[in-house]
């Protein structure tokens, strides 16, 4: 069948083959996309927990004071602590992210910026795919210097 020089479009049999290569990606290409947005969320949820602590510490030594940090974990799931008007700030963990553990509770920020009671520890989980895990270990150290480390597991 030939073609007309003036015709625009596309023949019935071009259409198949565009929707047949996109299928094909997708079937590929989602499975993927499903962890990425995994691992996406706890990193995400490790970072803003590294922010809220920050902001916590500067409140404290900002207003020459103490300030609580308050982890609930799972099943609460959640963080709370005063920003600089007073106001309680409660943050909570996106779908699939688990706080499971926390080495205090609260963790006391003091006024020269340092963690009373010394180095804290709190961790972050979820599974990626099958039996695998990552994990963030965010850490406060007594002179309240915040660091995040990953660790992918199998459970």
């Amino acid at each position: 069948m030939a073609r007309l020089k003036d015709s625009k479009g596309v023949t019935l049999t071009e259409m198949l083959a565009v929707l047949a290569i996109l299928g094909i990606i997708v079937l590929v290409g989602f499975p993927a996309m499903g962890e990425w947005i995994k691992r996406a969320r706890i990193r995400s949820a490790a970072d803003q927990l590294t922010v809220d602590l920050r902001a916590a510490r500067y409140i404290a030594v900002t207003n020459r004071t103490t300030r609580d940090f308050n982890i609930q974990i799972d099943p609460l799931n959640y963080y709370t602590y005063d920003d600089a008007n007073g106001t309680q700030v409660k943050i909570e963990m996106p779908v699939g992210v688990r706080l499971v553990s926390t080495t205090s509770n609260p963790i006391v920020f003091t006024s020269n910026g340092g963690v009373s009671g010394g180095e804290k520890t709190v961790v972050l989980e979820n599974r990626i795919a099958g039996d695998l895990i990552n994990r963030y270990t965010v850490t406060v150290n007594a002179i309240g210097k915040i660091t995040v480390q990953l660790e992918q597991i199998t459970s």
